[in-house]
């Protein structure tokens, strides 16, 4: 039976595990169905991270003991190994392979090389420049044009290819591929999932992996552009005229009323001209006035669903409140790792319907478009504000803007020890 000690560290390893997938999923949204389904199972057996294919086992006190020594990136990378041998269906096509060895070699090989790929545009490796090619070289060409079964079989035939396969797989080895062998059937599983990724972004097997092969950002490699129609939620939004309290100005308004004079100007008109009466316009005293203000909606792949939906209610929320003030202009920016969508409201524009809202993106994650776009629109006009609906996961500008900047983050609490790594001190944070 475990004691109370154990329980919490094997929560304390599985937290700081779902930090890693969540890294994962803000650098590449694509994989969410599949890590959000493999389970994550703690061993009492000594290891970093393995898997059969369908769960990831961990040892709790091995996790806990990585994260107090600051290796989160370590964990990331061993994560982010075991997911590309899914993705690579490795785990599927197991089974064909007769010489197991090699075909652990091939593969962590293969799992290495992809997620180079990952992380750089380069693409085939040629040969020497003398027009000779190593083993090495071949070995690298057979991995980036034809795959792992290719360069099997061609090391079946070659025993100096397979040494070369075996030394180059020392380097790039992480998890023991035992446990592979205890799932009989993982075709319907990793099928389902791969399916799953391809529904969410709209692509193919061939363009989804292309997605993840392109340009690096940290975060997400590109706006997806894609456009759905999300209902606001049934949650309450924010006291935003708390929140810009700060940032009103107040200045006197005066106009003429029908209905309200001063009587003892009137009474002293008709005695001195008879015909002519004097009348004081009446002031509406002091009006409450803003420059400019900027919301940002978050609209990348990982706030689909139920935040987006909160942010259509923050949205609503935030117009309802500057529909009571004078203000210059209102920008609402829809941005994922770019800007999709940049709409300007002036002063007696109608306010948009925001029960249902046109919402376009769901890529990667960069903030950076939005802070220099305020950037440049702060040489022709004073941005007093910036409020930004996001849940905190982004690439952020490497200098503190001279915009105010609100973030404005859904389960904050929850969220507050896994984001203070990444929200730098000069925005300030409010829940939702």
């Amino acid at each position: 039976m475990k004691n109370k000690e154990n329980i919490k560290k094997e929560e304390l390893a599985k937290g700081i595990l779902k930090r890693v997938q969540q890294s994962i999923i803000k650098q590449y949204y694509v994989l969410t169905p599949i890590i959000t389904s493999m389970k994550l199972c703690p061993i009492s057996t000594e290891c970093v991270l393995e898997t059969d294919g369908e769960q990831i086992f961990y040892q709790p006190a091995t996790i806990c003991r990585m994260a107090k020594q600051k290796q989160l990136k370590t964990l990331q990378k061993w994560y982010m190994h075991l997911i590309v041998h899914g993705l690579l269906f490795h785990y599927v096509d197991y089974r064909k392979y007769s010489v197991l060895t090699l075909a652990n070699a091939v593969f962590d090989l293969e799992v290495d090389l992809f997620i180079r790929r990952l992380k750089s545009r380069r693409t085939a490796v040629g040969g020497s420049m003398f027009g000779s090619m190593s083993e090495e070289d071949r070995m690298n060409q057979l991995l980036e044009e034809k795959g792992a079964a290719s360069l099997y079989e061609a090391a079946v035939k070659s025993k100096s290819l397979r040494r070369c396969i075996y030394r180059k797989a020392r380097d790039v080895t992480l998890d023991c591929h035992a446990n592979w062998e205890e799932k009989r059937n993982l075709q319907q599983f990793w099928t389902k999932m791969m399916q799953s990724s391809m529904e969410k972004t709209g692509l193919s097997l061939n363009e989804l992996v292309k997605r993840m092969k392109g340009e690096k950002r940290e975060y997400g490699n590109a706006s997806l552009g894609m456009e759905t129609v999300v209902k606001k939620d049934d949650s309450r939004p924010l006291d935003y005229a708390a929140v810009l309290r700060d940032f009103f100005k107040e200045r006197e308004s005066c106009r003429m009323d029908p209905d309200s004079f001063d009587r003892d100007f009137y009474a002293l008109g008709m005695e001195l001209y008879e015909d002519v009466v004097l009348l004081e316009p009446g002031e509406d005293g002091e009006k409450i006035s803003m420059g400019t203000i900027v919301l940002a909606i978050d609209t990348s792949g990982s706030c689909a669903g139920n935040i987006i939906e909160k942010f259509v209610t923050q949205t609503e929320g935030l117009l309802h409140t500057v529909s009571g003030i004078d203000y210059k202009e209102l920008v609402i920016f829809q941005a994922d790792a770019e800007i999709c969508s940049e709409m300007h409201l002036k002063q007696g524009d109608p306010i948009p319907d925001c029960s249902r809202m046109s919402v376009c993106g769901f890529g990667g994650t960069d903030f950076q478009p939005v802070f220099q776009r305020v950037e440049e629109m702060e040489k022709e006009t004073a941005v007093d504000v910036l409020i930004y609906l996001t849940d905190a996961y982004g690439s952020y500008p490497k200098t503190a803007p001279r915009v105010k900047t609100f973030f404005v983050i859904p389960n904050l609490e929850e969220e507050r020890e896994n984001l203070k790594d990444f929200v730098p001190e000069w925005i300030t944070c409010l829940a939702i």
